[in-house]
């Protein structure tokens, strides 16, 4: 039978990120997904209108639903949209120990936020400790460690100092850094460094992000190993860009 992935996110209602993409995502990894929406979110890709995140019992109402005959073997976070989203699923991941990839989202592809501060506050004090794997860009890991990140060299200490706040793996993506490779800093709180690296493409696709975390999470669901499901994270990822490229 195929790993069921619990997908906690919001939705986007041009389906280019969110739940949507992130069940997409899971299913062509070859994982099964269930979903708890968060937040319903008002966007078009190109631009975002805002969002309504949704009270924190109506998660977990479809989060037991979605978990309740066929338990997930991994679990991807998403947009939460509230401190009481934030506190609900750590809750529950702290309750059920369910390997966790978390996608730190705090602001849309066009610059609006997707949580306040104080909700980001939660997410970093309670949620962060909780991760299997966090996947932050460039600017979310600027903003969980409050200073900038210039090169590949940056990244890889940053994810270093950002496995301290509690995460068994850091991944700090290098899709906003320039240069001819795509590079990926992977690390573990060991201290040990993996830099994955593929060939740069031209252009980009929304919502990377939600495939990179969902991808990701759904090998783990298949039991690889996590150097190896970065790896087909980032491939799916880049075969996005390529299709989007054919459009």
């Amino acid at each position: 039978m195929r790993p069921i992935v619990l997908v906690v996110a919001g939705f986007d209602p041009s389906g280019g990120a969110g739940v949507l993409r992130d069940c997409a995502a899971i299913e062509q990894a070859g994982a099964q997904a269930v979903a708890a929406i968060t937040s319903v979110t008002f966007q078009d890709g190109g631009r975002f209108d805002g969002y309504v995140a949704l009270p924190a019992d109506v998660v977990m109402g479809q989060v037991e639903s979605a978990t309740r005959l066929k338990p997930p073997a991994a679990v991807k976070v998403g947009m939460l949209g509230s401190r009481e989203n934030v506190d609900v699923i750590a809750d529950f991941l702290a309750r059920t120990g369910l390997q966790a990839v978390v996608d730190p989202l705090f602001k849309a592809s066009a610059g609006a936020p997707l949580i306040d501060d104080v909700g980001y506050g939660c997410l970093k004090e309670r949620l962060l400790p909780l991760a299997t794997v966090l996947t932050p860009n460039v600017p979310e890991a600027e903003r969980l460690l409050g200073r900038a990140i210039t090169s590949v060299a940056a990244m890889g200490e940053a994810a270093v100092e950002l496995c301290r706040l509690g995460p068994g793996w850091v991944v700090v993506k290098g899709g906003h850094m320039g240069g001819a490779m795509a590079v990926d800093c992977l690390a573990d709180r060991h201290g040990n460094r993996v830099e994955v690296a593929r060939p740069r493409l031209a252009g980009k696709v929304h919502g990377s992000g939600c495939i990179f975390s969902s991808t990701l999470a759904a090998r783990l669901a298949s039991g690889l190993l996590v150097e190896d499901a970065v790896r087909l994270a980032q491939e799916a990822v880049a075969s996005a860009i390529r299709w989007a490229g054919l459009a």
